[in-house]
């Protein structure tokens, strides 16, 4: 939005175990990330929650596939 102040930050990628994603960290106080995600049949979105709070991610581009996705 204009105007408005963007952040960045770098965090460690998901890891895996078997069909479950995890990733959790906290960014400006605030808790980001997703506990026993499961990946959509397109690869595209992760479902799970985070502090029993259900979440769902979407990946905004093709070719940033984190590497525990790649993983057999």
């Amino acid at each position: 939005m204009v105007g408005q102040r963007s952040f960045r930050q770098t965090v460690q990628e998901p890891s895996r175990n078997g069909s479950l994603f995890i990733w959790e960290t906290t960014t400006l106080g605030i808790p980001v990330g997703f506990t026993n995600a499961t990946m959509s049949n397109d690869f595209q979105t992760l479902t799970g929650t985070l502090q029993n709070t259900p979440v769902s991610y979407r990946r905004l581009a093709l070719n940033e596939t984190p590497t525990a996705i790649l993983d057999p």
